[in-house]
């Protein structure tokens, strides 16, 4: 079974974890190739606080160390994609899950993205809005431009093209998935699958606090929070109407 080149994202401290997605994903043919995952917790302050000024006017919060490390951790696997020249790649967390049908939908879309102009396919949750459907998926999913694009990082597919712009282009003032989702929203550049091609695992989340770092929020959060998810809506439907 032909499958795309896969990374999978995994902390030192989880080796449990590894080997539950590693044996998981072999029964769909896929060997993944193990990305250290970047521990927010190690950073150190100084570090952190370099995204403090960016953070705190995007989302009106500081960022934990583990938003940090996961973002950084993403974007080490767009520069692998990039360094090998890839076409096409899947990135994995280590708490992903197969979902229904996933191994021959998996191959299908290989073909399908092919002829395709895209930077991004979320596999990991379906879109809730504005999106419009492409083709159809064997398991009979709806793969489609997700003009508003889905949170969660669990499980994406970048194109070549797309790992260099999130290269050159990324900016960390917001968790990884509210960063896509801002970046790719009402650009038609964003794909997904409705239903999602993968699930997950159940497994905690390393996304909390860690170091205890106090994530206290500006002045006018809920307002900031309110303009910006308008701001993202508003793009997604505006590229959505153009593109009816």
């Amino acid at each position: 079974m032909h499958q795309p080149p896969c990374f999978l994202i995994n902390l030192d401290r989880n080796p449990e974890r590894l080997r539950a997605a590693t044996t998981a994903l072999a029964q769909i043919g896929l060997v993944p190739e193990r990305v250290p995952a970047v521990e927010g917790r190690a950073l150190g302050e100084a570090a952190l606080r370099a995204h403090d000024a960016a953070a705190l006017a995007t989302i009106g919060r500081r960022l934990s160390p583990g938003e940090v490390g996961c973002f950084l951790s993403h974007v080490a696997c767009a520069q692998i994609i990039v360094a090998r020249d890839l076409p096409f790649a899947l990135v994995l967390e280590d708490d992903v899950a197969l979902a229904p049908d996933t191994g021959a939908d998996l191959v299908a879309l290989l073909d399908l993205v092919g002829t395709r102009d895209f930077d991004l396919v979320n596999l990991g949750r379906a879109p809730s809005k504005f999106f419009r459907a492409e083709a159809a998926l064997p398991s009979g999913r709806a793969l489609g431009r997700a003009w508003y694009f889905p949170v969660t990082t669990s499980a994406l597919f970048w194109s070549q093209a797309g790992a260099r712009r999130f290269l050159a282009e990324h900016r960390i003032a917001a968790p990884v998935d509210v960063f896509l989702q801002s970046w790719l929203s009402g650009t038609g550049r964003g794909l997904a699958c409705a239903p999602a091609l993968f699930g997950l695992s159940g497994a905690a989340s390393e996304i909390g606090t860690g170091s205890g770092r106090k994530l206290d929020r500006a002045r006018g959060y809920t307002a900031l929070r309110l303009r910006r998810q308008a701001s993202t809506l508003a793009r997604a439907a505006l590229g959505w109407l153009r593109r009816g």
